[in-house]
């Protein structure tokens, strides 16, 4: 059930990084370029704060 919850957590975290950071669909949250170094910084910082 931990599991269960930490993904959904998890899921909704992406979907919120992905509504503010990312409006276009063509660019996705998971992508390790550079020019996406900070989102995934403030995309880490979201899941500490949980």
């Amino acid at each position: 059930m931990e599991f269960l919850s930490r993904t959904t957590l998890e899921r909704n975290a992406l979907k919120m990084t992905r509504l503010t950071l990312f409006p276009t669909p063509d660019e996705p949250a998971w992508s390790l370029d550079q020019t996406n170094q900070p989102q995934l910084t403030l995309l880490q910082f979201t899941f500490t704060q949980t």
